[in-house]
């Protein structure tokens, strides 16, 4: 006669799938990042007496000092003027002449004997690739600040990024920005110049690289007269990001015609004609690129730009050609190197990719290098090799978030949770709108068996992207088997399937919510629709047989626990429930060989060994038992359940003294556990503690009449 009782085991098992690392290039605009300790910010009074006004007949606009005497300004605000003057902060005005122009990059030099201004430290200025939030000097009632503006396009172009400015949303201050300023980054660093396009329906502030400030004032080229005023490469970027195709070939077509000489011209227009949704793209617009490398040979942007219209042709050959024609004419011209590993990963030839990706991260800087480093790790098959690639990606470009969640996925796939986690940490601090590194996080999170954060990821994911579906039934998943709270898994499930979820492991999981919210006949319909989904899998015939065994249907229990056997041979879950069911239906020896094989086929199922265990005492073998969820216990320290199996082998083998003792001890812990109470009764019965047995007993009775009246008939009826 039984004279112990034992703690069910749990119907739930653990998702059967994986969610998969989501890996985004870092191709979108980076985050500001943080400066070197050992750069020295800008103070303002410095920038401010490094702008000057300049004076170009009736037009007033300001300008840079690049040097003593020298100012650096736009050549199209200067066309037209007989003479210039330039003016310091505050002071008198100098007379000034134009020493220097290159109007493809609209950047002129005025000389300006004497005059009492700083030079901005161009060395030391920041690329603009890397900006998100810039500054420009403000002068109001005499006293200069900073005024904020949003990057809201980034356009490549030769040797830099150029920018399109915009007050804060949120901003409640309005301010101008005079054409030639400076631009400076959230540290006070030179980014660019603006120029600000009114050729459109309404205004835009633009600003042109600071690279081509420094390329200017480096070179001095000898003035080109006569000075052009249309800004034609301002009005391309505007253009552009307005995203004004139509209106920016015509303004190509028309820089063409304006400037016939200027390979810059044309290498744009081959641009807009790529842009474009004209039928004839392709060929006018590699025509345009082959008329700019004829005017000039040494253009590498157009080169680059003719070998992907060559890729686009599937020209390959020809393709190669002018993408190391670029890389000749400027072995730094990390895109060029790019463009020409993208050719080669097309075509499959992977160590001439690898090799060519190693020199455009070498020759690139800032988000070009981050850039090549991110394809180069892609194509790494050494996860630890790839980390460390990127781990150099993100050390130039720290605040961009997809890098890092690219980093964090790497170190997952190395089998290191901890880096991986730390990685897509940085990366939603660094991007919380970014929906991947939440999702990834989440992942990680869950793997590393910390299932509140990886739930707190989940619903940030869902917040982000209220329509994204696997987030919601991840959240299932977590809420069911962390929380037990099958009620919000089971709206988190059906969440999933109203957004794109509509494979077998949701079915399953939503069944097995059903189940343990007592909602029977809808699990066994979702059970059914996992099993018509996946007709082959073990998992999902386990659980229906644990469904029917609530139902006490045990012949159709062990009809689906045989079918997931025969399914999933070398499954240890179909196993296990095989096991059960046999201990329902009392063949003990039957289910000693199922759970038995259940931990050989997964020696890490903490659920096996407890189920193991109660099979064994069921069998009087109480030494296997007690070995088996001692097992448990090694894998699970502190689980409950294989702590009161344990405790039934000790009774069973009649080793009182330590059954009163763990007993006790798991009373203490939870006083409200209702099997600990029932067997709290037996022990102390059988130890002659009557009093401790009928204290047990009435507490028992509050908690579970049902058990109460069981534990009363076999240890208490026959007491005097």
């Amino acid at each position: 006669m039984q004279r112990y009782f034992l703690r069910k085991a749990s119907a739930r098992r653990p998702a059967a799938h994986r969610l998969a690392i989501y890996v985004l290039g870092a191709t979108s605009c980076g985050l500001l990042a943080p400066a070197s300790a050992q750069e020295k910010t800008p103070r303002l009074e410095d920038l401010v007496r490094s702008e000057v006004v300049v004076v170009a007949g009736p037009a007033v606009f300001a300008g840079v000092v690049t040097a003593p005497g020298k100012v650096a300004t736009l050549c199209h605000r200067l066309a037209g003027a007989a003479s210039y003057e330039v003016q310091a902060i505050d002071g008198p005005r100098y007379p000034a002449r134009l020493v220097a122009s290159d109007q493809d990059r609209d950047v002129c030099i005025l000389q300006a004997d004497n005059l009492p201004a700083r030079a901005a430290d161009i060395a030391n200025a920041q690329s603009s690739d890397q900006t998100r939030v810039a500054r420009v000097l403000i002068n109001k009632d005499g006293h200069y600040r900073f005024g904020d503006l949003q990057v809201a396009y980034q356009g490549r172009v030769v040797d830099g990024i150029y920018l399109e400015l915009k007050p804060p949303i949120l901003s409640s201050e309005s301010f101008v920005v005079r054409d030639g300023a400076g631009v400076y980054d959230w540290q006070g660093r030179l980014v660019g110049m603006a120029s600000v396009d009114t050729s459109g329906p309404s205004s835009l502030t633009m600003a042109l690289p600071v690279e081509w400030i420094a390329h200017v004032d480096a070179r001095m080229p000898p003035p080109e007269l006569p000075l052009t005023a249309t800004a034609w490469m301002n009005q391309a970027r505007a253009l552009e990001a307005r995203g004004n195709r139509d209106g920016l070939l015509r303004n190509n077509l028309r820089w063409t015609e304006d400037r016939p000489q200027s390979a810059w011209a044309w290498n744009n227009l081959g641009n807009a004609y790529m842009f474009s949704r004209e039928a004839d793209k392709l060929p006018r617009g590699m025509a345009a690129y082959q008329r700019a490398v004829e005017l000039d040979p040494r253009l590498a942007a157009a080169w680059s730009n003719l070998g992907n219209a060559y890729v686009e042709t599937r020209d390959v050959p020809r393709a190669i050609d002018a993408y190391r024609n670029a890389t000749r004419i400027d072995p730094a011209y990390s895109l060029a190197w790019k463009n020409l590993a993208n050719l080669y990963i097309k075509t499959d030839q992977r160590s001439e990719a690898i090799s060519t990706l190693k020199l455009a991260a070498s020759a690139g800087k800032g988000q070009s290098r981050a850039q090549a480093l991110n394809d180069l790790a892609l194509m790494q098959t050494d996860p630890r090799e790839a980390a460390e690639t990127l781990r150099q990606a993100v050390a130039e470009t720290p605040g961009d978030p997809l890098l890092w969640n690219s980093l964090g996925a790497t170190w997952q796939k190395a089998g290191d949770l901890d880096k991986a986690i730390r990685a897509y940490e940085v990366a939603v601090q660094a991007g919380p709108r970014f929906l991947a590194p939440w999702v990834n996080l989440g992942n990680a999170y869950a793997h590393a068996r910390q299932p509140a954060p990886a739930l707190q990821a989940f619903r940030m994911a869902t917040a982000i992207d209220p329509k994204y579906g696997l987030a919601w039934k991840w959240q299932g998943v977590l809420l069911a088997g962390h929380e037990r709270d099958y009620k919000r898994a089971i709206a988190a499930f059906i969440e999933a399937s109203k957004n794109g979820e509509n494979g077998a492991d949701l079915w399953s999981e939503l069944g097995a919510s059903y189940q343990q919210d007592g909602q029977l006949d809808k699990a066994q319909e979702a059970y059914g629709k996992a099993i018509e989904r996946e007709p082959k899998a073990a998992l999902h015939r386990a659980r229906l047989s644990w469904l029917y065994l609530a139902q006490r249907r045990l012949a159709d229990a062990s009809q689906a626990a045989e079918e997931a056997v025969r399914l999933g041979p070398l499954e240890a879950i179909p196993w296990d429930t095989l096991g059960s069911v046999r201990t329902h239906q009392g063949q003990w020896p039957q289910a000693v060989a199922a759970h038995r094989r259940a931990t050989e086929l997964d020696p890490r199922m903490t659920s096996a060994w407890i189920n193991l265990g109660t099979a064994l005492n069921e069998a009087g073998q109480f030494a296997e038992a007690k070995e088996a969820s001692t097992q448990a216990l090694r894998l699970e320290p502190g689980n409950r359940a294989a702590q009161t199996t344990l405790g039934v082998s000790y009774i069973r083998s009649k080793e009182f003294a330590p059954a009163v003792d763990l007993f006790e001890k798991l009373n203490r812990e939870n006083p409200n556990d209702a099997l600990v109470l029932a067997n709290l009764t037996s022990v102390y019965r059988r130890t002659g503690k009557t009093e401790e047995a009928l204290n047990a007993h009435a507490r028992l009775q509050k908690l579970d009449v049902g058990l109460a009246q069981r534990v009363y008939d076999l240890e208490l009826k026959a007491l005097p």
